[in-house]
């Protein structure tokens, strides 16, 4: 093995160079995976000089560092110090996490967020992570669709977002809650926002202790979205890929910006006040139930246009079916009502639908949550003490 030193951009280096015959079968189908990413490829060309995937392969890894280590990391973490230019442009954080996201959570996921059966999820690839994606599929986060984001993603979100020369997964939690909350009182208000609107009211900034993300800020201390959370943890490695359509990001499906970049320096003064701005301000800040907690509730979010797609699963199960009935029917009439009709359940006859949707019209029996229980666990210990007392 050689070791040669290279200047890139003013920063020196080190590379190993080895044969490209005594890279294992293993590490030329991590190689090949890995340089899948456009920004793996856009790296090895303007970086590196390298004009074909051969001459890519022949710098290989450090001495220090075994192959499938080497290759399971964003190239920008190989280096011995990235490069300035690089790391503003393309890869901006050297240690995402890995998805700790299964097969079975995905499939929750799509069932629980209403998930069209149009947009495809999957799990990153060996050497993928948050910020370094493949051509045509974005990354989300599960803690987004837990604060109530759903499909197709809003519009005002994405504009937002190119408008800041940021991606969306750069969102902080609470960044996402700020978009949310607007929409949702906006709507409520009766009032359309811009993203010269939304500029004017919150600004971004980058977290000081996790680079590369970023969260919104109130300008002059004026909260439209209040109390929001103070931290959010474990969040970081749980996100999946989703690829961009129609049906997952809406009518700007062609107009979103894939790539994590740095904040537009001009973008952190505020925009020329407006009289007309100001007026809506007034009106979202004269709003009742501003505060998150009153915001994220499902019969305010089902009511604004985030979930004018979503379709909720049942919160009944049916009770008082005739014995003659055939449950197969019922379950997969069921499903029909819930799904449509999948690729993975046999088409009912008129015969068997029909039974199928007497059963499912029938009685429904509510399904008790756990604060429910507790509720009727206490008002039974009250009763047993009421009941002592009076007997004493």
């Amino acid at each position: 093995m050689d070791k040669q030193k290279e200047v890139i951009d003013d920063v020196d280096v080190e590379w190993t160079s080895t044969d490209s015959s005594d890279s294992s079968s293993d590490d030329k189908e991590l190689m090949s995976t890995i340089r899948r990413s456009r920004l793996e490829y856009e790296f090895l060309q303007s970086q590196l000089g390298a004009s074909t995937s051969n001459e890519a392969s022949e710098r290989s890894r450090p001495a220090t560092t075994s192959g499938e280590e080497y290759l399971s990391i964003p190239p920008i973490a190989r280096l011995t110090k990235p490069p300035r230019r690089l790391t503003t442009e393309t890869y901006l954080r050297t240690s995402n996490p890995r998805s700790v996201l299964t097969e079975d959570d995905l499939s929750d996921i799509r069932g629980r967020y209403g998930f069209p059966n149009e947009v495809q999820i999957r799990l990153p690839f060996k050497g993928e992570r948050a910020d370094a994606v493949s051509e045509g599929w974005i990354c989300m986060y599960t803690i987004y669709f837990e604060c109530g984001l759903r499909l197709p993603l809003p519009p005002l979100l994405i504009r937002a977002m190119n408008h800041y020369n940021l991606a969306i997964p750069q969102l902080m939690p609470n960044g996402m809650r700020v978009f949310l909350g607007l929409i949702v009182l906006s709507e409520e208000a009766s009032i359309e926002l811009t993203v010269d609107d939304v500029l004017a009211i919150y600004y971004p900034q980058e977290n000081s202790k996790d680079h590369g993300r970023y969260s919104m800020y109130p300008r002059r201390k004026k909260q439209v979205v209040g109390e929001l959370k103070n931290a959010d943890r474990y969040w970081q490695d749980r996100y999946f890929f989703m690829h961009v359509n129609k049906k997952s990001m809406g009518v700007l499906a062609d107009a979103f910006n894939p790539f994590w970049g740095t904040l537009r320096k001009e973008l952190k003064k505020p925009p020329p006040k407006a009289l007309l701005f100001e007026e809506k301000l007034e009106r979202l800040l004269a709003l009742p139930n501003r505060e998150w907690n009153d915001i994220q509730v499902p019969s305010r979010l089902r009511a604004s246009s985030l979930w004018k797609d979503f379709v909720e699963l049942p919160t009944g199960i049916p009770k008082r079916v005739p014995s003659w009935v055939d449950w197969p029917f019922v379950i997969r009439g069921a499903l029909r009502r819930l799904f449509g009709t999948p690729l993975f359940v046999d088409p009912l006859t008129d015969e068997e639908a029909l039974i199928a949707e007497f059963a499912l019209d029938s009685l429904v029996m509510e399904v008790p949550t756990p604060k429910d229980i507790m509720a009727k666990r206490r008002a039974k210990k009250e009763a047993e003490r009421a009941a002592a007392a009076a007997a004493a």
